[in-house]
Order: structure tokens, then sequence, then C-alpha cells
């Protein structure tokens, strides 16, 4: 017979699988465009609670992953080379981690160790003019945000998030923990994927450009991130509490 531990293998692969494909359909619609700004990320960011709480770091990472090439096969053309898996993974597996408690020092150090390589890169425009107050303020000031986020849920520390949790602990670690995850997100995807990959490698980027690129983005992202976190909660939380109530029902 199997074992125990195949066989809970096996149930996180088909269940996966069967979420990657929801995803890859999400994968197609800009979100961008919901909220009426520019932009190329998809509402399966969104999703990054919701898979998290369902199957842990591991078993969301995997349907990302299986998501994102299932989207290229329906069309959805790849941004990164190919790599555009790369960000969605880091953002569930630093969620997640972040919801089971594991690892939060270690997340914290990347997460600062990423933010000050973004900012000393010679493409980043660190300081972006501000003509409407007559002032620069810092581009990553929302990332700063996240630090201090991710800083007071590792210092109070009361147990791990769970898609049993009660709604208060959903609604307030859950945001916590996804929008610590989803900037984690963005500075892997700007540093490493657009300006090393497509800027360095590829060299699919007009060198010149980088300053117009980042000074758009400072008045976009925010906007941008701040709607993913509160839809992938807005998500996240009534579907959780819905299969909840349903299974106390059947019991």
């Amino acid at each position: 017979m199997p074992s125990t531990v195949n066989v809970s293998r096996n149930k996180v692969i088909a269940r996966s699988a069967v979420l990657a494909v929801p995803y890859a359909i999400l994968r197609l619609i800009p979100f961008a465009q919901l909220v009426g700004a520019p932009g190329v990320l998809p509402v399966s960011y969104s999703l990054t609670l919701l898979y998290v709480l369902l199957q842990g770091p591991w078993g969301a990472a995997l349907s990302v992953l299986l998501g994102t090439f299932v989207s290229f096969a329906l069309g959805q053309p790849p941004f990164f080379l190919g790599l555009d898996f790369v960000t969605p993974v880091c953002a569930v597996t630093v969620t997640g981690l972040l919801a089971q408690r594991r690892h939060q020092w270690t997340i914290l150090l990347a997460f600062l160790a990423l933010l000050t390589l973004f900012n000393i890169s010679p493409m980043t425009t660190p300081f972006v003019p501000v003509p409407a107050l007559g002032i620069s303020l810092p581009f990553s000031w929302l990332h700063t945000v996240a630090l201090v986020v991710l800083v007071a849920y590792i210092i109070k520390g009361k147990g791990p998030l769970k898609a049993s949790s009660s709604t208060r602990d959903l609604l307030t670690k859950g945001t916590a923990v996804t929008f610590v995850g989803l900037l984690f997100q963005q500075l892997v995807g700007s540093y490493f994927l657009f300006e090393l990959l497509l800027g360095t490698l590829a060299k699919a980027i007009d060198p010149s450009s980088w300053p117009a690129i980042w000074t758009l983005s400072f008045y976009v992202y925010p906007l941008e991130w701040l709607s993913l976190t509160a839809l992938a909660v807005a998500l996240a939380v009534p579907a959780l509490r819905a299969g909840a109530d349903r299974y106390a029902l059947e019991r």
C-alpha cells in the first residue's frame, strides 16, 4: 500500500494541477485595466492568499508555476522571456511562510537586501520628482511601509494563519502577509526580471528610458499593488468562510 507521505504528496499535486486552471484563466485578464491604470499585472495575482491558505506555500507555488505555463498555451505571451512564474512563485512562497510563521527573519533580511540592491542599481530612479509638491519622494516608499508591517507582524507573533482562522485574523493577518508577499514580488520583478533580465542581459530596454519608466511607475504601482492586496483578501475571506460553514453543516 502507498505510504501516507506519498498519498499526501499526490493529493497536493492533484489539487495544485486543478487550481492551476483558474490561475491560468485569470492570468489572461490585465488587472491594471480594471482599476483604470496602465500596466501588465494580471488578475491572477489576487489569488495569492486564497491559494496559500488552501495549499500552503509549496502547493500554491506549484499551482502558480503550472498555471503560468498553461496561460502561455492559452495564448498569453511571456513578458519576461518565459520566466514570468518567478515573481508570483516568490509571492506565494513568502506569503505562505509568513502565514505559517516560518523563516520570518530570513524573509525580512531578504526583503531588506532586495530593497537595497534595487535602490543602488544604476538603472533605478531612487527619488522621483513630484512637481505638485515641489520635492522628490522615495520611489520605494510603499516597500518601506511593507517592511514596517512585516516587523510588526513578526513581533506580535500570535500564532499561524490558517484557512480555519477567525474572520478577524483572516482580515488582519491575511492583509499583512499578502501585502508583504506582493511587495516582495514587486521588488523581485523590478530588479531581477525587469532591470537585470530585460535591461542588462536581453538589452531590450533603452538605458536612457529608465528615468521615465520609474517616474511613471511611481504613480501607478501603489494603486496596482494595494488594489491587488485588497482584492486578494476580499476573495479569500468569503471563500474560506463559506467553505468552513459548509463543513460545519455537513458535520
